[in-house]
């Protein structure tokens, strides 16, 4: 095969693989739970993109090409998602769609940069994300005709993401009517990352670094943000805190990190504490796996005002957790039992798998036996005519054996582990 036709096969391969195949994922319950808004993702090789929609249950609801992070007013009757118009650029619109009545979808705001995190309000009248604020100098398009940059941080930029510290990500408020602009609570030069809603819809928890030496301290912190701005400090330096969710009754916290932010890699724990911040306590030490893995790891979610559900990695598997927040002894003992019926559960696969795969060398032992059958006769009608030697037929039949004690090993070995 030449080098042109090698190539086309390949593309033709990669084209089968690949091109319209689909995914979805950030699925979203309506409140009532009747109904789950997700977001399906579309490779087209085409336009060499990947093509991204809000679907509602099993139908599209938008039709892209880059709509994403689906989000559920309280009452249900309202779908607010992030739309980017160019996937090239990093600009992107808050939108909302009415679901329960006839309208059409409104766009709330635009932002120059991506935005994250979005998270509607308790009371549905406002929406809270987190966007990139870039300097003024970004105002010109030409980076020629740009101010220089002064960097005086240890991080300045991110891969994938490029500057950050003339870009710090930032928390904004917007109505959700669409009727204001939408309101920076946190300016200046840190990076936040978060929304989560107090239940009166007073403010908002974020985690950032807002200390003096954050390049070098690397503890962050999570942090009480009002709607007229004001900033409180939840944590004090002490550890890396993330994911912040506060109870349906609003007194407790729970969130995921740790308490060293100097040692890393190390497993992210599931934390509670107050909603002043006091009495902060770890409940899933019982469990020696992370709950803040490399891959998107959102929660920890709140059932009710003491149980908790959170998302940890173990062994390239995603598992779902329960805990109690005010019984995390048997919380975590309950962890371990979960871990051993896993653990049993992953060796009644391998048992399946070793006889799986005992059953299919059987198969082949006993294929390469008939071969040699077939050869041993051949070779018997050409010794007989004097076309063969004894020494050929001395070597079948020797192959042959060997094959049969093979196969009877395997069959051995395939009923030893359906015994298992």
């Amino acid at each position: 095969m030449t080098h042109t036709g090698s190539t086309a096969r390949h593309a033709e391969i990669a084209r089968d693989l690949l091109h319209e195949r689909s995914e979805v994922s950030e699925a979203r319950l309506s409140s009532d739970g009747s109904r789950v808004a997700s977001v399906v993702s579309t490779i087209d090789l085409d336009e060499n993109l990947t093509r991204h929609a809000i679907w509602l249950d099993r139908e599209p609801l938008t039709t892209g090409p880059d709509d994403r992070s689906p989000c559920w007013s309280p009452d249900g009757t309202q779908l607010a998602f992030v739309r980017r118009d160019d996937p090239g650029s990093p600009a992107a619109a808050v939108c909302v769609l009415p679901i329960r009545r006839p309208g059409e979808m409104r766009r709330i705001c635009a932002m120059p940069e991506a935005v994250a995190d979005l998270a509607w309000s308790p009371d549905g009248r406002r929406l809270g994300f987190t966007s990139r604020t870039p300097d003024a100098r970004y105002g010109e398009p030409d980076e020629r005709w740009q101010a220089p940059r002064r960097i005086d941080r240890f991080f300045s930029r991110l891969n994938g993401v490029g500057w950050i510290h003339d870009r710090p990500s930032h928390v904004y408020v917007v109505d959700a009517d669409g009727t204001t602009a939408p309101r920076n609570l946190t300016p200046g030069e840190f990076q936040h990352h978060g929304v989560a809603w107090l239940p009166d819809s007073s403010a908002v928890l974020t985690t950032a670094r807002r200390h003096d030496d954050w390049d070098i301290l690397l503890a962050d912190d999570i942090y009480r943000v009002g709607l007229d701005g004001a900033v409180t400090a939840l944590t004090h330096r002490t550890g890396s805190y993330h994911q912040a969710r506060v109870s349906p009754n609003g007194t407790m916290i729970a969130f995921v990190g740790h308490d060293d932010p100097r040692t890393y890699p190390q497993n992210g724990k599931v934390g509670v504490m107050a909603i002043d911040g006091s009495d902060r306590r770890w409940i899933s030490e019982g469990l020696d796996r992370t709950f803040s893995g490399y891959g998107r790891l959102d929660g920890p979610y709140w059932v009710d005002d003491s149980t908790l559900l959170a998302i940890a990695e173990d062994r390239g598997d995603t598992l779902i957790h329960r805990g109690e927040v005010a019984r995390a002894e048997v919380a975590g003992q309950q962890a371990v039992v979960d871990a051993t019926d896993r653990q049993l559960r992953r060796e009644v696969r391998r048992l399946w798998l070793d006889v799986y795969r005992q059953v299919a060398l059987s198969r082949l032992l006993e294929q390469e036996r008939r071969l040699y059958r077939e050869l041993l006769e051949s070779a018997r009608t050409s010794y007989q005519v004097g076309e063969a030697g004894g020494s050929d037929l001395g070597r079948l039949l020797a192959r042959l054996s060997r094959s049969a004690d093979a196969l009877d090993r395997r069959r051995g070995e395939a009923d030893a582990a359906r015994a298992r």
